[in-house]
């Protein structure tokens, strides 16, 4: 019997498994079959409490069911006592979820109250059950805003950021909590974030208001002229036109975005560390005056001739630009000009776009006008406090994808391939802090004949993503085998689903779409070590190639089984896997090299074949550690 044992000192705890004979699994119904009723005679009642040692009620809070064959979600309201019912409910597996301003989000039999999915509920024609959930006060943080001279700060805005480890690298993300992204301060400068999960964060705290103005700070100089033209105005006016004009102005400053305890430097921010429902007040600190600067230069078309009325926006590429993306937007006058003004220290990108329109010359006899072709320019621009102009950027017709969708299979192609969904997408990268710059592209034009172009691209890294319509899978137990599933995108012999699609200054052709009506298959069940379903617990399957261990990669996948503790996954790349049971999971965990190789040691392998429907014998789990 094999055994395995995982030592870890935080997180989830890996799983020993053995495998138990195999069982005799129902073939999996398929959803499209027919038309199911949409009411029935089962009830889900329960209750919900706090998570504490009180166990209060949570009086109108939102549970929403999900699943079964229920055509829209249902949703109802606990009442004064946290008593909530679903009745009328067709037989078949439902995830419960409930939530509140202030409290964290909760998920019915989650080992993690606030992180989900929620467990599957599974009710036979007529049952009526009753369950319990409880629901986590959400953490607080507060405090106060200044300026540099120690005076509260109204209209503010302060974000928090939680940290997780992606990739390998630790880097800070926006929370979006029961309290929302973010606060503005109020009169007195106070600011107060709710919800919070337990934690790491950071807060950061930016001020609002206008882009492209230029503030400058009075100098001595300017006041003591003042003061002397207050004084005596004939001798101002008169020392003003024999050649003793006012001193010049003072320096553009302006408010840069600041992080606790009071630096500009995001690397350099305190990590707050938040316990289950706790209130951290006094987290107070000052904004910083920094010197701004004016961005400016000249937009040409292809030609070399000035773009007038040519939309122009400014980009800082850093994280905290995910909490107000757009440091700047405006559109060049009669000569092609711009201009930025008030622009802080950092790392910026200079976006231009023309996007193509039915307003180019007359069609013949009278059609349709042809659309103009999409134009786009870029440039990377660091600015530090001193003004950056003369920049020089031209226009150019925007890079297409095209290539070609090929069927690989026994059933017949869709018969309208208009209705096929293809898109672009930025390509997840490891270790990035900085937003990926990419402009999207118009909709794809896809022939009659499988061939398709992508229009609208610029240079860059990208996913390209492709999926024929079909039934949707409730997100309870094994989900349902789409008719037809991506294979494979090629370019250049190279698949793109395992690294990027890399768009240079060229267009990019030849690329081919596979799609297969056999995906590989891997199912099986999950028993505690006394044979009963362990629907709480997640089923992970993940390469044993170490150069596929990367943010987004297709072969790291996460099985929630249902109650019956069955899993099953399709689409699977063919190859060599681990196995491995968890207590708990964060996904953000998967993308991180370092935790997989942790879970190496605890696992099993299985191989999978070109199209292989594998069913496992039951996995028993036989033991665990977390200490």
């Amino acid at each position: 019997m094999r055994h395995w044992h995982l030592r870890l000192l935080s997180g989830p705890i890996a799983l020993a498994l053995t495998a138990a004979p195999a069982a005799q699994m129902p073939a999996p119904q398929n959803t499209r079959d027919a038309a199911r009723p949409t009411t029935g005679t089962a009830v889900l009642a329960g209750t919900l409490v706090s998570d504490d040692e009180t166990s209060r009620p949570i009086r109108h809070a939102l549970v929403n069911l999900n699943g079964g064959d229920i055509r829209d979600q249902r949703q109802t309201a606990t009442d004064d006592r946290g008593r909530f019912a679903f009745t009328g409910l067709p037989a078949g597996h439902y995830s419960l979820g409930a939530s509140k301003p202030g409290y964290c989000s909760s998920y019915y039999g989650a080992k993690v109250l606030w992180r989900g999915p929620s467990s599957p509920i599974t009710l036979e024609d007529g049952q009526q059950m009753t369950v319990a959930m409880k629901m986590l006060h959400g953490a607080v943080i507060a405090g106060t805003i200044v300026d540099a001279y120690g005076h509260p700060q109204q209209g503010v805005r302060v974000s928090t950021m939680s940290y997780r480890t992606v990739g390998g690298v630790r880097r800070a993300e926006p929370f979006f909590g029961g309290g929302g992204l973010s606060q503005l301060t109020d009169d007195r400068g106070e600011y107060r974030i709710y919800g919070l999960v337990p934690g790491d964060y950071s807060i950061v705290a930016s001020v609002s208001g206008p882009t492209n103005v230029e503030t400058r700070i009075v100098t001595n100089d300017e006041i003591q002229w003042a003061q002397r033209l207050l004084q005596h105005p004939g001798q101002a006016v008169a020392g003003m036109t024999t050649g003793n004009p006012p001193p010049p102005p003072g320096p553009p400053m302006g408010y840069a975005p600041v992080y606790f305890p009071g630096t500009a430097d995001a690397s350099a921010a305190a990590i707050l560390t938040i316990a289950p429902s706790e209130e951290r007040t006094g987290v107070d600190f000052a904004l910083q005056w920094v010197a701004t600067a004016k961005v400016s230069g000249t937009i040409a078309d292809a030609d070399g001739r000035p773009a007038p009325s040519v939309s122009v926006t400014l980009v800082m590429k850093q994280m905290v630009v995910m909490l107000a993306p757009f440091s700047g937007r405006g559109t060049t006058d009669g000569r092609g000009n711009f201009s930025f003004a008030g622009v802080t220290p950092g790392e910026y990108t200079v976006l231009v776009r023309s996007a193509g329109r039915g307003d180019g010359p007359p069609g013949r006899a009278g059609g349709a006008a042809p659309a103009r072709p999409i134009l786009w320019a870029q440039q990377d621009v660091t600015v530090r406090g001193e003004d950056v102009t003369g920049l020089s950027l031209a226009l150019r017709p925007a890079l297409s994808v095209s290539g070609r969708m090929v069927f690989d299979g026994t059933t017949p192609p869709p018969p309208d391939l208009s209705k096929i969904r293809l898109s672009l997408g930025p390509a997840p990268s490891a270790g990035t802090t900085t937003t990926t710059v990419t402009m999207g592209g118009a909709p794809p034009e896809i022939n009659a004949d499988g061939t398709f172009t992508l229009t609208g691209a610029t240079p860059g890294r990208y996913r390209l993503s492709a999926s024929v319509p079909g039934p949707l899978s409730t997100g309870v137990g094994p989900p349902t085998t789409p008719a037809w599933s991506v294979k494979s995108v090629l370019s250049g012999g190279v698949e793109t689903l395992d690294s990027a699609l890399e768009i240079s200054t060229t267009d990019v052709s030849g690329v081919v779409v596979t799609f297969t009506d056999h995906p590989t298959e891997l199912s099986g069940r999950l028993t505690d070590p006394k044979g009963k379903p362990a629907p709480e617990y997640w089923v992970v399957a993940f390469t044993t190639d170490r150069t596929f261990w990367t943010p987004g990669s297709r072969r790291v996948r996460t099985m929630k089984p249902d109650a019956d503790g069955k899993y099953r996954t399709f689409g699977l790349p063919p190859g060599e896997y681990y196995m491995v049971a968890l207590t708990e999971l964060d996904q953000a965990d998967l993308t991180d090299a370092s935790f997989l190789e942790q879970l190496a040691a605890a696992s099993f392998k299985i191989t999978l074949g070109d199209g292989e429907k594998k069913t496992l014998p039951d996995l028993k789990l036989s033991g665990g550690s977390s200490d």
